[in-house]
């Protein structure tokens, strides 16, 4: 069976189970406004993924279902996509037939045992993720084999789509892959085609100001301005002070992202990965071993200092780390196949692969989204049950997001005014809201409150079960707005499908 067999075997299979567990309408988080951008060719909220929001462009021009469905599945077939790669890379390895099926189903194994893939399979926001680890795996495959111009198209690329996992991952992993190879290029003509491929694939950012220009409905930034594609980049209005690190919570975050590690792969996981790695240093590349575990452990230790996450949301760490993941997946299913090609390592990897999804199974089966629509149900109960003349106040991207989708995708009750009190705090924002009907201009919440005229909604929140990571609908008092306590009261808004959150 050939390398190709192998990934369009594994891809099918992850492919399957992905469609199985799509979401039918937007969910919770950021999937509401990734489908907006990609069906408006908008600008989502830094650093916008430019390269997403062209490709989601073309996934919605399919004619399946509704474009939210749409950008669910693209999700699905990239998180399949990168199963198919690794199963096809790892598995050329592999001498024998028997080999090469321990690759396979090493790499569907450990994709769906990746909590966030699991999850993330299934919705839109899965595709920023998906596509981040296609565009790695795409330029670690051409690196390791010396293919410096290759790898600089989707080294641009990802710096395109997303700048940060770039800066933090590139560096390493191409140290990492110049120990392994024994060299770097030494032709001034390679170092020069490889910077211009690369400044290619990195130009695709520039869609950023140029669909800003065009004033589409979703303009997060107003980045067709230098100072706004700056400000953009840079993620100055996402990373607020108070996520800055501090020394009290360093060894915190350390010890969060560790446990993420582990959760990724598994403790059986982790000693095959081991077992990987060794044979490398067997086969005389001790330096590129040495590589390699830097580029696992670099990048989250520059992620401590660069931000903290508070205890209660640790659980984005299983996203935030798919790349390192990725390293650590793609050493494992080395060390499956190595294992398996031992005398009686066969019955040892045969096991493995028997003991290894048992922690995860209840989160294949539960971390099915197929049936969660309270995200979209809840974005039209709001903008159905707004008084005549009013407008909705919101605080949260779990209300605003899809409410904007409802509004500019399905064009659902355009005609009343959305405020996220949140973003009043930027310029851009204030500006771009000035023109609404019936608000009178404004510096921001401290200047007099919310605007006459505007209904003052719930925050509404999701939270992740321990046991299912299923989101949970709670609503809660909203403190925030004009820093007081929203009430509660009985209203068709804070009812779904005629049931109480």
């Amino acid at each position: 069976m050939s390398a190709r067999w192998l990934g369009a075997t594994a891809f099918l299979l992850v492919a399957m189970l992905a469609i199985r567990g799509t979401c039918p309408t937007v969910y919770l988080d950021d999937s509401p406004e990734t489908v907006t951008a990609a069906m408006t060719l908008g600008i989502a909220h830094p650093p916008g993924d430019a390269p997403l929001m062209l490709l989601g462009r073309l996934a919605c021009a399919v004619p399946l279902g509704s474009p939210a469905l749409r950008m669910n599945l693209l999700s699905g077939l990239l998180v399949a996509l990168v199963a198919g790669w690794m199963a096809a890379v790892t598995g050329s390895i592999a001498a024998s037939l028997s080999g090469r099926a321990i690759a396979t189903a090493a790499a569907v194994l450990v994709v769906m045992h990746q909590p966030a893939l699991v999850h993330l399979g299934g919705v839109a926001k899965g595709a920023t993720y998906g596509l981040n680890l296609l565009f790695l795996l795409w330029c670690g495959f051409m690196l390791v084999r010396g293919r410096w111009v290759a790898a600089a198209l989707p080294a641009g690329l990802l710096a395109a789509h997303h700048w940060m996992t770039a800066g933090l991952y590139l560096p390493v992993w191409i140290v990492a892959a110049a120990l392994l190879r024994a060299g770097w290029p030494r032709s001034r003509r390679t170092i020069a085609l490889a910077l211009v491929v690369f400044t290619v694939g990195a130009s695709f950012i520039l869609a950023l100001p140029i669909r800003s220009a065009a004033r589409p409905p979703l303009d997060w930034g107003a980045t067709r301005t230098t100072a706004g594609m700056a400000r953009h980049l840079l993620r100055t209005e996402v990373i607020p002070t108070e996520m800055a690190p501090t020394r009290a919570t360093v060894a915190g975050q350390a010890g969060a992202i560790l446990i993420a590690l582990v959760r990724s792969v598994g403790w059986i996981g982790l000693l095959l990965a081991l077992v990987g790695g060794a044979g490398l240093v067997r086969q005389g590349h001790r330096w590129a071993g040495a590589g390699i575990t830097v580029a696992i452990l670099l990048p989250p230790a520059v992620m401590v200092a660069y931000f903290q996450i508070p205890t209660d949301r640790a659980y984005l760490y299983d996203a935030f780390l798919l790349p390192t993941w990725l390293m650590l997946a793609a050493a494992l299913i080395r060390g499956a196949v190595g294992l398996s090609g031992r005398p009686g390592g066969m019955i040892a990897a045969l096991v493995w692969l028997l003991l290894f999804p048992l922690p995860q199974l209840g989160a294949v089966r539960l971390g099915s989204v197929r049936h969660a629509t309270w995200s979209f149900d809840l974005a039209r109960a709001l903008l159905a049950s707004a008084p005549r003349g009013s407008g909705l106040a919101l605080a949260s991207d779990l209300d605003t997001f899809p409410i904007w989708h409802a509004q500019m995708v399905l064009d659902e009750h355009p005609e009343v005014p959305v405020i996220n009190h949140n973003l009043l705090r930027h310029g851009w924002y204030r500006r771009a809201t000035a023109g609404l009907a019936r608000v009178p201009a404004w510096h921001g919440p401290s200047a007099g409150g919310l605007p006459a005229g505007f209904l003052r909604a719930f925050t509404w929140r999701g939270y992740y079960d321990a046991a299912s990571r299923l989101p949970a609908p709670h609503a809660e008092l909203a403190v925030g707005y004009t820093g007081e306590a929203v009430r509660s009261v009985r209203s068709p808004v804070h009812r779904i499908r005629g049931k109480p959150l």
